[in-house]
Protein backbone atom coordinates (compact mmCIF):
# COMPACT_ATOMS: atom_id res chain seq x y z
CA UNK A 1 0.00 0.00 0.00
CA UNK A 2 1.40 3.38 -1.03
CA UNK A 3 2.03 5.77 1.90
CA UNK A 4 2.73 9.51 1.60
CA UNK A 5 3.43 12.43 3.90
CA UNK A 6 2.61 16.14 3.72
CA UNK A 7 3.79 19.07 5.83
CA UNK A 8 1.80 22.25 5.22
CA UNK A 9 3.42 25.46 6.52
CA UNK A 10 0.65 27.97 7.02
CA UNK A 11 0.71 31.49 8.36
CA UNK A 12 -0.66 30.56 11.77
CA UNK A 13 0.02 26.83 12.10
CA UNK A 14 2.13 24.06 10.62
CA UNK A 15 0.39 20.73 10.00
CA UNK A 16 1.33 17.24 8.88
CA UNK A 17 -0.57 14.32 7.39
CA UNK A 18 0.24 10.68 6.68
CA UNK A 19 -2.15 9.14 4.16
CA UNK A 20 -2.69 5.91 2.26
CA UNK A 21 -5.10 4.70 -0.43
CA UNK A 22 -7.04 1.48 0.21
CA UNK A 23 -5.94 -0.92 -2.51
CA UNK A 24 -9.34 -2.64 -2.70
CA UNK A 25 -11.86 0.22 -2.43
CA UNK A 26 -9.66 3.12 -3.49
CA UNK A 27 -10.76 5.07 -0.39
CA UNK A 28 -8.50 7.79 1.01
CA UNK A 29 -7.12 6.72 4.40
CA UNK A 30 -6.03 9.34 6.93
CA UNK A 31 -3.35 7.63 9.03
CA UNK A 32 -2.73 10.58 11.29
CA UNK A 33 -2.30 14.33 11.53
CA UNK A 34 -0.34 16.60 13.81
CA UNK A 35 -0.41 20.35 14.32
CA UNK A 36 2.00 22.94 15.69
CA UNK A 37 0.57 26.38 16.50
CA UNK A 38 3.62 28.26 15.24
CA UNK A 39 2.64 31.68 13.96
CA UNK A 40 5.40 32.62 11.54
CA UNK A 41 3.32 35.41 10.00
CA UNK A 42 3.67 38.21 12.55
CA UNK A 43 3.89 41.40 10.51
CA UNK A 44 2.03 39.97 7.53
CA UNK A 45 -0.36 42.92 7.60
CA UNK A 46 2.44 45.24 6.51
CA UNK A 47 2.78 46.28 2.87
CA UNK A 48 5.99 44.24 2.50
CA UNK A 49 6.32 41.49 5.06
CA UNK A 50 9.42 39.82 6.42
CA UNK A 51 9.86 36.66 8.42
CA UNK A 52 11.70 37.51 11.62
CA UNK A 53 14.68 35.46 12.75
CA UNK A 54 12.53 34.14 15.61
CA UNK A 55 9.75 33.15 13.20
CA UNK A 56 12.19 31.31 10.97
CA UNK A 57 13.67 29.47 13.96
CA UNK A 58 10.24 28.56 15.39
CA UNK A 59 9.02 27.44 11.99
CA UNK A 60 12.10 25.33 11.28
CA UNK A 61 11.85 23.69 14.72
CA UNK A 62 8.19 22.80 14.15
CA UNK A 63 8.81 21.45 10.66
CA UNK A 64 11.67 19.27 11.89
CA UNK A 65 9.50 17.90 14.71
CA UNK A 66 6.64 17.07 12.34
CA UNK A 67 9.03 15.66 9.72
CA UNK A 68 10.47 13.22 12.23
CA UNK A 69 6.96 12.22 13.32
CA UNK A 70 5.83 11.42 9.78
CA UNK A 71 7.68 8.11 9.79
CA UNK A 72 5.87 6.62 12.80
CA UNK A 73 3.77 4.45 10.46
CA UNK A 74 6.76 3.25 8.47
CA UNK A 75 8.68 4.41 5.40
CA UNK A 76 7.09 6.97 3.08
CA UNK A 77 6.85 6.48 -0.65
CA UNK A 78 6.67 10.23 -1.21
CA UNK A 79 6.87 13.44 0.82
CA UNK A 80 6.11 17.10 0.13
CA UNK A 81 6.79 20.08 2.38
CA UNK A 82 4.89 23.14 1.18
CA UNK A 83 4.36 26.73 2.32
CA UNK A 84 1.59 29.19 1.58
CA UNK A 85 0.81 32.87 2.11
CA UNK A 86 3.22 33.92 4.87
CA UNK A 87 6.28 32.49 3.11
CA UNK A 88 4.98 33.32 -0.37
CA UNK A 89 4.66 37.02 0.52
CA UNK A 90 7.84 37.35 2.57
CA UNK A 91 10.68 39.39 1.08
CA UNK A 92 13.20 37.05 2.76
CA UNK A 93 11.51 33.74 2.01
CA UNK A 94 14.78 32.23 0.74
CA UNK A 95 16.14 32.32 4.29
CA UNK A 96 13.20 30.20 5.42
CA UNK A 97 13.61 27.80 2.52
CA UNK A 98 17.26 27.28 3.43
CA UNK A 99 16.38 26.75 7.11
CA UNK A 100 13.94 23.98 6.21
CA UNK A 101 16.42 22.32 3.86
CA UNK A 102 19.06 22.43 6.60
CA UNK A 103 16.77 20.64 9.06
CA UNK A 104 15.17 18.07 6.74
CA UNK A 105 17.26 17.91 3.55
CA UNK A 106 13.94 18.43 1.71
CA UNK A 107 13.33 21.26 -0.74
CA UNK A 108 10.47 23.43 0.49
CA UNK A 109 7.89 24.22 -2.20
CA UNK A 110 6.29 27.67 -2.00
CA UNK A 111 2.88 27.31 -3.59
CA UNK A 112 1.39 29.97 -5.81
CA UNK A 113 -2.11 31.09 -4.86
CA UNK A 114 -3.56 29.12 -7.77
CA UNK A 115 -1.71 25.95 -6.72
CA UNK A 116 -2.92 26.36 -3.16
CA UNK A 117 -6.52 26.74 -4.31
CA UNK A 118 -6.26 23.67 -6.56
CA UNK A 119 -4.88 21.59 -3.69
CA UNK A 120 -7.61 22.74 -1.32
CA UNK A 121 -10.27 21.95 -3.92
CA UNK A 122 -8.99 18.42 -4.47
CA UNK A 123 -8.71 17.90 -0.73
CA UNK A 124 -12.36 18.74 -0.10
CA UNK A 125 -13.38 16.27 -2.79
CA UNK A 126 -11.77 13.51 -0.65
CA UNK A 127 -14.14 14.29 2.24
CA UNK A 128 -16.55 11.36 2.73
CA UNK A 129 -19.01 13.78 4.35
CA UNK A 130 -19.39 15.73 1.09
CA UNK A 131 -22.22 13.94 -0.77
CA UNK A 132 -21.07 12.39 -4.02
CA UNK A 133 -24.08 13.90 -5.79
CA UNK A 134 -23.20 17.45 -4.65
CA UNK A 135 -21.93 18.71 -7.98
CA UNK A 136 -22.30 22.48 -7.60
CA UNK A 137 -21.01 24.29 -4.52
CA UNK A 138 -18.48 26.91 -3.49
CA UNK A 139 -15.65 26.61 -1.04
CA UNK A 140 -13.92 29.15 1.19
CA UNK A 141 -10.67 28.30 2.96
CA UNK A 142 -9.24 30.90 5.35
CA UNK A 143 -5.73 30.64 6.70
CA UNK A 144 -3.67 33.23 8.52
CA UNK A 145 -2.56 35.08 5.39
CA UNK A 146 -5.06 34.37 2.64
CA UNK A 147 -8.63 33.33 1.92
CA UNK A 148 -9.26 31.06 -1.05
CA UNK A 149 -12.56 31.06 -2.96
CA UNK A 150 -13.30 28.12 -5.25
CA UNK A 151 -16.49 27.56 -7.25
CA UNK A 152 -17.30 23.98 -8.28
CA UNK A 153 -19.39 22.96 -11.27
CA UNK A 154 -19.93 19.23 -11.88
CA UNK A 155 -17.43 18.64 -9.02
CA UNK A 156 -14.70 20.41 -11.01
CA UNK A 157 -13.15 23.81 -10.34
CA UNK A 158 -14.89 26.43 -12.47
CA UNK A 159 -13.51 29.59 -10.80
CA UNK A 160 -10.93 30.27 -8.13
CA UNK A 161 -9.26 33.21 -6.45
CA UNK A 162 -6.76 33.70 -3.63
CA UNK A 163 -7.29 36.93 -1.68
CA UNK A 164 -5.17 38.56 1.09
CA UNK A 165 -7.90 38.10 3.70
CA UNK A 166 -6.38 35.68 6.18
CA UNK A 167 -7.32 35.99 9.84
CA UNK A 168 -3.85 37.11 10.96
CA UNK A 169 -3.61 39.65 8.14
CA UNK A 170 -7.07 41.09 8.86
CA UNK A 171 -6.34 41.28 12.58
CA UNK A 172 -3.06 43.13 12.08
CA UNK A 173 -4.56 45.55 9.56
CA UNK A 174 -7.80 46.48 11.26
CA UNK A 175 -7.61 45.70 14.98
CA UNK A 176 -5.42 48.13 16.90
CA UNK A 177 -5.17 46.03 20.09
CA UNK A 178 -6.03 42.38 19.45
CA UNK A 179 -5.69 41.58 23.16
CA UNK A 180 -8.62 43.86 24.03
CA UNK A 181 -12.33 43.64 23.16
CA UNK A 182 -12.98 44.53 19.51
CA UNK A 183 -14.62 47.85 18.69
CA UNK A 184 -17.63 48.24 16.43
CA UNK A 185 -15.50 50.33 14.08
CA UNK A 186 -12.92 47.54 13.68
CA UNK A 187 -15.67 45.00 13.07
CA UNK A 188 -17.18 47.18 10.38
CA UNK A 189 -13.77 47.80 8.77
CA UNK A 190 -13.11 44.05 8.46
CA UNK A 191 -16.59 43.42 7.09
CA UNK A 192 -16.17 46.21 4.53
CA UNK A 193 -12.82 44.79 3.42
CA UNK A 194 -14.40 41.38 2.84
CA UNK A 195 -17.20 42.94 0.82
CA UNK A 196 -14.88 45.16 -1.20
CA UNK A 197 -12.55 42.32 -2.15
CA UNK A 198 -15.29 39.82 -2.99
CA UNK A 199 -17.76 42.12 -4.76
CA UNK A 200 -15.91 41.97 -8.14
CA UNK A 201 -15.90 38.15 -8.12
CA UNK A 202 -18.65 36.04 -9.69
CA UNK A 203 -19.86 34.58 -6.39
CA UNK A 204 -22.67 32.06 -6.60
CA UNK A 205 -25.84 32.57 -4.61
CA UNK A 206 -28.25 29.82 -3.59
CA UNK A 207 -25.64 27.06 -3.86
CA UNK A 208 -24.20 25.08 -0.91
CA UNK A 209 -21.20 26.61 0.87
CA UNK A 210 -18.32 24.57 2.30
CA UNK A 211 -15.60 26.15 4.44
CA UNK A 212 -12.32 24.91 5.86
CA UNK A 213 -9.32 26.21 7.75
CA UNK A 214 -8.16 26.29 11.36
CA UNK A 215 -10.48 29.10 12.38
CA UNK A 216 -13.56 27.35 11.00
CA UNK A 217 -12.51 24.20 12.85
CA UNK A 218 -12.49 26.21 16.09
CA UNK A 219 -15.94 27.62 15.25
CA UNK A 220 -17.28 24.08 14.80
CA UNK A 221 -15.83 23.09 18.17
CA UNK A 222 -17.40 26.12 19.87
CA UNK A 223 -20.81 25.55 18.28
CA UNK A 224 -20.73 21.75 18.38
CA UNK A 225 -21.90 21.31 14.81
CA UNK A 226 -20.21 21.33 11.37
CA UNK A 227 -23.35 23.05 10.05
CA UNK A 228 -22.56 26.66 11.00
CA UNK A 229 -25.51 29.02 10.65
CA UNK A 230 -25.48 32.75 9.99
CA UNK A 231 -27.46 33.33 13.17
CA UNK A 232 -24.90 31.39 15.21
CA UNK A 233 -22.02 33.36 13.63
CA UNK A 234 -23.69 36.66 14.49
CA UNK A 235 -24.12 35.62 18.12
CA UNK A 236 -20.58 34.25 18.31
CA UNK A 237 -19.17 37.48 16.84
CA UNK A 238 -20.85 39.57 19.54
CA UNK A 239 -19.59 37.23 22.24
CA UNK A 240 -16.00 37.09 20.98
CA UNK A 241 -15.71 40.82 20.36
CA UNK A 242 -16.96 41.66 23.85
CA UNK A 243 -14.10 39.72 25.45
CA UNK A 244 -10.36 40.22 25.72
CA UNK A 245 -8.03 37.58 24.31
CA UNK A 246 -7.36 36.23 27.81
CA UNK A 247 -11.09 36.01 28.50
CA UNK A 248 -11.65 34.11 25.24
CA UNK A 249 -9.05 31.58 26.36
CA UNK A 250 -10.32 31.31 29.93
CA UNK A 251 -14.09 31.29 29.41
CA UNK A 252 -14.45 29.78 25.93
CA UNK A 253 -11.44 27.40 25.90
CA UNK A 254 -10.23 28.83 22.58
CA UNK A 255 -6.64 27.74 21.82
CA UNK A 256 -4.17 30.42 22.89
CA UNK A 257 -2.59 30.46 19.44
CA UNK A 258 -5.90 31.46 17.84
CA UNK A 259 -7.75 33.49 20.48
CA UNK A 260 -6.61 36.86 19.15
CA UNK A 261 -7.58 36.16 15.52
CA UNK A 262 -10.91 34.39 16.00
CA UNK A 263 -12.98 37.62 15.86
CA UNK A 264 -11.59 38.39 12.39
CA UNK A 265 -12.37 34.85 11.26
CA UNK A 266 -15.97 34.96 12.48
CA UNK A 267 -16.53 38.46 11.03
CA UNK A 268 -15.20 37.28 7.66
CA UNK A 269 -17.53 34.29 7.40
CA UNK A 270 -20.52 36.19 8.77
CA UNK A 271 -19.91 38.83 6.09
CA UNK A 272 -19.60 36.21 3.36
CA UNK A 273 -22.86 34.49 4.31
CA UNK A 274 -24.63 37.84 4.30
CA UNK A 275 -23.20 38.68 0.86
CA UNK A 276 -24.34 35.33 -0.48
CA UNK A 277 -27.74 35.56 1.22
CA UNK A 278 -27.03 32.14 2.72
CA UNK A 279 -28.32 30.67 5.96
CA UNK A 280 -25.39 28.39 6.74
CA UNK A 281 -22.09 26.83 5.69
CA UNK A 282 -20.67 23.36 6.28
CA UNK A 283 -17.19 22.82 7.72
CA UNK A 284 -14.85 20.28 6.13
CA UNK A 285 -11.53 19.34 7.69
CA UNK A 286 -10.29 18.03 4.33
CA UNK A 287 -8.16 20.88 3.02
CA UNK A 288 -4.81 21.49 1.34
CA UNK A 289 -2.92 18.62 2.99
CA UNK A 290 -5.51 16.13 1.84
CA UNK A 291 -5.51 17.35 -1.74
CA UNK A 292 -1.73 17.22 -2.00
CA UNK A 293 -1.66 13.76 -0.41
CA UNK A 294 -4.34 12.47 -2.79
CA UNK A 295 -2.33 13.67 -5.79
CA UNK A 296 0.81 11.96 -4.45
CA UNK A 297 -1.11 8.74 -3.93
CA UNK A 298 -2.22 8.82 -7.55
CA UNK A 299 1.28 9.39 -8.91
CA UNK A 300 3.63 6.57 -9.82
Amino acid sequence: MRRVGIIDIGSNSIKSLVAERDSASGAFIDRGTELEETRISTGIGQHRSYLSAKSIERGANSVEKLWRGLHRFGPLDALRIVATSAVRDAANRNAFIEAIRGRTNVQLEVLRGEEEAEGIAYGVLQDPEIPSDLSQFQLFDQGGGSLEWIAFEARSVAERQSLPLGAVRLTERFIEDSAAPISAAAREAISNEIRNQFTPLPLRKKVPIVACGGGVAVIETLLGNPRITLDALRKLEVQLCSLSTEQRIATMAIPAGRADIMPACVIAFRSLLEMLEADYLTHSRYNLRYGLAARLLESK
